[in-house]
């Protein structure tokens, strides 16, 4: 009978991955258990990392938005540059409209590319619009680097809710989906405060000091995301029992099971 089992599951390796843990006795498995673990190499993500993770993506979403709020509170420092009024309506909408160009085509990078890198690249990115906004003044670029910063950003705001879900124990998504969009307001918050006592007290050149002080922070919140291992970051993975695919494997293999203890 332990030979049949054994033919079994060679001629079906995917089932070893997801065996109940009655079968799999090097490494048990509760089909209840909220740990998350990578289904090819069994490697549990442990509840701290993810909350480390987690606080990182917070202060990331914090950070990205906080231009939202030093633009209006700039708009008097930004006639300097312009004297059309609509060219300073468009200093904060064309921001909206590169996320809405992003966001046509995140879906397609997050199916596509490694996400630890495209984090990365759009957090470094980003910091580097906001150094060039603040030191350049020429009106078409900035035109082109508010769009600009909002492709980088369309991809982190719309993979950190689904971080949370894949990630995120299940009792607590919900309520982490519902920080990660908190603390959107908090940065534009911020970006309001730090750009009016810059401007208030000229602190290092008024408004354009704002900007260099999110762009440095990004880019140190960009380190912390460089050391933090890919693990935490893949799509693929995610709560053991918990697609659909997943379920039926695991209907499978007990169905086999119980096959084999009654003949």
């Amino acid at each position: 009978m332990k030979a049949n089992i054994s033919n079994t599951y060679e001629k079906e390796p995917l089932l070893n991955s997801y065996q109940p843990n009655y079968i799999n006795n090097k490494r048990k498995i509760s089909l209840e258990s909220e740990d998350i673990i990578d289904k090819e190499n069994l490697i549990e993500l442990s509840p701290k990392g993810r909350n480390i993770v987690f606080v990182l993506y917070l202060m990331c979403n914090i950070l990205i938005s906080m231009d939202h709020g030093s633009i209006p509170a700039s708009v008097n420092e930004l006639r300097q540059l312009t004297s059309y009024d609509q060219s300073i309506g468009l200093f904060g909408s064309l921001v909206y409209f590169g996320s809405i160009l992003g966001s046509l085509i995140s879906f397609s990078l997050i199916s596509t590319f490694d996400i630890k890198l495209l984090i990365l690249i759009s957090l470094l990115g980003n910091s580097i619009c906001l150094f060039t906004f603040a030191y350049i003044e020429n009106i078409p670029f900035l035109f082109f680097n508010r769009i600009l910063v909002g492709i980088l950003q369309s991809f982190l705001t719309i993979y950190m809710p689904v971080w949370c879900n894949q990630f995120g124990l299940q009792s607590n998504r919900n309520f982490m989906i519902a920080l990660i969009q908190l603390v959107s307001p908090l940065g534009i918050f911020l970006g309001y405060f730090i750009a009016s006592v810059c401007i208030n007290d000229q602190i290092y050149g008024g408004w354009k000091f704002a900007f260099f002080v999110q762009g440095f922070l990004i880019l140190v919140l960009n380190v912390f995301f460089l050391f933090v291992p890919k693990n935490f970051f893949s799509k693929h993975y995610h709560s053991i029992g918990e697609t659909k695919e997943e379920e039926k494997i695991i209907r499978k293999t007990e169905e086999e099971e119980l096959n084999m203890i009654k003949i």
